[in-house]
């Protein structure tokens, strides 16, 4: 999906639709906010604008769009502050299951020597919850550290990691 019609369907997305969020986000203009929204105009939303809008829509289809263009990927992480040791045992249990299934998958693609568009499709979906629980239990243990910029600190260096 290209970037604007990510925005679009991002935007269009609002329960109460695309002028309200225009006029919740605080709009004076809202032609000029809808006409940024509208693929077929050459006017575009800022970077603010955009982190704006998705944080108030939940939809995050520009997001994903601004990572495929960069070749990146986003992973949505729990806040797991306050959260027991027995939740990281618990995390790091879902994240062996997940990455178990994503085992299964591909070994399952792979045993007619041939892999289908669904199966990459299934291995993908697979992938994406195991890469999830991954953050998950790398959250909890952030939380658990004594020194309360060391979360930004990691995740600085997690987003350096493929360009060392």
């Amino acid at each position: 999906m290209n970037l604007q019609l990510a925005t679009h369907k991002d935007v269009h997305s609002y329960p109460t639709g695309a002028m309200a969020l225009g006029r919740d986000l605080g709009w004076v203009k809202l032609k000029t906010f809808l006409s940024k929204a509208d693929p077929g105009q050459p006017h575009e939303f800022t970077l603010s604008e955009s982190i704006a809008y998705q944080l108030k829509t939940g939809s995050y289809h520009t997001l994903h769009a601004y990572n495929a263009e960069l070749n990146h990927i986003a992973l949505p992480v729990v806040d797991m502050t306050g959260l027991t040791d027995t939740a990281l045992i618990e995390a790091l249990l879902n994240h062996s299951m997940k990455f178990g299934e994503t085992r299964q998958a591909i070994l399952d693609a792979l045993s007619d020597g041939d892999i289908e568009p669904h199966e990459l499709e299934t291995i993908l979906h697979r992938m994406f919850e195991s890469m999830r629980a991954q953050a998950e239990v790398f959250r909890r243990l952030a939380c658990m550290c004594a020194d309360d910029s060391a979360l930004e600190d990691a995740l600085q260096q997690w987003g350096s990691l493929g360009h060392a």
